[in-house]
């Protein structure tokens, strides 16, 4: 009787044993004003069955930007395994001997020890980690790296990784107006704390191993030998390609019948962008989401050149017409019924090309017509009826309901919330604009248009993570970091693929920041954010399922069924003794 006691023991302990896992973190400690020495922490982890729920401890306190750090880290983490991991609580313990400073440097370590325990993956204890993380799984550069290196060696470890976008110096490099790709500018901002000398020198001269990583990957294959390389072979799509080729033509062929009329009426526009020419170059190249961006803008300055050419009152006749079509448009769009990933991102792009047009139109002063206004409210209506060929591209049934969509809603805004809050920490109104965005995501919400709020917040949500990524890479490093930020976004996309899914905007934004990483890094690096955020959205709807029992249920089911077989087992057992 006490072997089938225990046999019932070893069946059931599976279901509430805890998972635990332990690494060294390397942190720096503030002397005087600007002095900083480096030292060790130690990180735990607990991970339970639960709901979701994260905890964290740590002696002494941290600050509130760790705190958000490892949130985001735990997201980036299950996201990378693929693992659900609302069926867990987690706790986080880091203990210091002495007062540290607080930031985001432990947030790759802290994913790497996640993914260890929910995997149990035995890591190499000799090896140490420093970096950021962002949402694609890349390491991005933290303070005192010179100094952490230093601290490792003097405690006996034989190998360090360091972020590849190590910088000579520490500064912030970003867009201005992240509006505004093409005239985006730099911001030189020392962050505090932070070695202000070139340290590859430096760090040359220690015995310690220093490897650069890159992402996840990387670092995983340090701690345990093991390639975690993720397929991003992203495949093509006949019919995207077709309606983005069609999508493409049309906007280019409108562009050559303004040049014409502009050129007939002997008008002066300018194309300082040279938007023409690279339309012409990025048509050849089948980059057909870039090649229609580019004749949209060249498009606005060349209608606004032909608007100036006419009388107000023919202006406004134009505004009286456009405000109808919108309309109409924006009620056929509202009636669609969406069945698909594809379905969903183009109802985001057209109805967010609707409220850009009616919110332009809505500024404009009828009594003096603005050509730029009423030129980019046309072009931008154009762009939205285009956009709309996308509705019924094929694809995996979702549940896109207003109830998942709403869910969806709140949870990238609080998505949103926390990234911008962790950005106010060392940059208060850096991004203030992308906070009233964040504003008419809330709006949205409250007015019911759960999809477009869904978008808002992404986007949101991403440029933060632009902030968090780029802050203290070089503008010279900055293409290599595109570049990272592609892969990464490759990667989800073939991900979605292989599920049936295909993510026409993350698809689109790839290919658009291929095309700006020459020329514009930054914004290459923007809008592979973008992609890497809005490729995945099909973790907030779940596929349609003919039966659809709650998790609880299941769980309880199992327990009966286990404890009714062991009681029959004993019940057999004492009948036949």
């Amino acid at each position: 009787m006490r072997r089938l006691w225990w046999l019932l023991f070893l069946l059931l302990s599976p279901l509430a044993m805890a998972k635990s896992g332990h690494m060294v973190l390397l942190t720096v400690v503030q002397q005087g004003d600007q002095t900083i020495t480096g030292g060790t922490a130690d990180l735990y982890l607990d991970v339970r069955s639960g709901s979701g729920r994260i905890f964290i401890d740590s002696f002494p306190l941290t600050k509130v930007d760790t705190q958000i750090s490892t949130r985001l880290a735990n997201q980036v983490a299950c996201s990378y395994i693929e693992m659900d991991c609302s069926i867990y609580d987690f706790f986080y313990k880091i203990e210091a001997s002495s007062p540290i400073v607080g930031g985001p440097s432990a947030g790759a370590a802290i994913a790497v020890l996640t993914i260890s325990v929910l995997k149990d993956l035995p890591l190499n204890n000799e090896t140490v980690l420093t970096g950021t993380i962002d949402t694609g799984g890349l390491i991005g550069p933290v303070s005192g790296v010179l100094e952490k290196a230093q601290a490792a060696q003097e405690k006996g470890y034989t190998k360090i990784l360091v972020p590849k976008w190590a910088p000579s110096v520490f500064v912030l490099s970003l867009p201005v107006n992240l509006s505004n790709y093409t005239n985006s500018t730099r911001i030189n901002r020392t962050l505090p704390f932070l070695n202000q000398t070139n340290q590859t020198d430096l760090l040359a001269n220690l015995t310690i191993q220093v490897v650069k990583i890159g992402n996840l990957d990387d670092a995983l294959y340090e701690f345990t030998g093991q390639n975690f390389t993720q397929p991003s072979h992203v495949q093509s799509n006949t019919q995207y390609e077709q309606v983005m080729r069609q999508i493409a033509d049309e906007l280019c062929n409108r562009t050559n019948s303004l040049q014409r009329l502009a050129d007939k009426k002997q008008l002066n526009y300018t194309d300082e962008n040279n938007f023409t020419t690279r339309a012409a170059t990025t048509y050849r190249s089948a980059k057909y989401y870039a090649t229609a961006s580019y004749c949209f803008s060249q498009n606005i300055r060349l209608l606004a050149s032909v608007l100036e050419n006419q009388t107000n009152s023919k202006r406004h006749e134009k505004l009286l017409e456009l405000n109808q079509v919108v309309k109409k448009l924006d009620q056929m769009v509202e009636n669609k019924s969406l069945q698909t990933l594809s379905d969903l991102e183009t109802y985001m792009v057209v109805k967010e090309r609707i409220r850009e047009t009616l919110d332009a139109l809505e500024a404009i002063n009828t009594s003096n017509v603005s050509v730029n206004l009423l030129a980019y409210s046309l072009e931008r209506y154009h762009s939205a009826k285009v956009w709309s060929q996308f509705f019924g591209l094929p694809g995996n049934v979702l549940l896109l309901d207003q109830d998942h969509l709403k869910e969806g809603c709140q949870k990238k805004i609080s998505e949103a919330e926390e990234r911008l809050s962790y950005v106010e920490i060392y940059a208060p109104g850096y991004l203030s604009r992308t906070k009233e965005q964040l504003g008419q995501a809330y709006e949205q919400r409250e007015q019911k248009s759960y999809a477009l709020c869904l978008f808002t917040a992404a986007r949101v949500k991403a440029e933060a993570d632009v902030f968090i990524t780029a802050s203290g890479v070089d503008l010279d490093q900055m293409s290599q970091l595109g570049q990272a930020q592609i892969l990464a976004a490759k990667r989800v996309i073939a991900k979605e693929q292989s599920k049936g899914l295909f993510p026409i905007l993350g698809f689109s934004y790839v290919e658009y920041a291929e095309s700006l990483l020459v020329e514009n890094p930054i914004s290459a690096v923007t809008f592979a954010q973008y992609a890497l955020e809005l490729s995945n959205l099909d973790m907030y709807f779940p596929q349609p399922k003919l039966y659809h029992l709650p998790a609880d249920y299941l769980f309880f089911l199992v327990i009966g069924v286990l404890i009714g077989v062991v009681g029959t087992m004993i019940y057999r057992r004492q009948r036949f003794v």
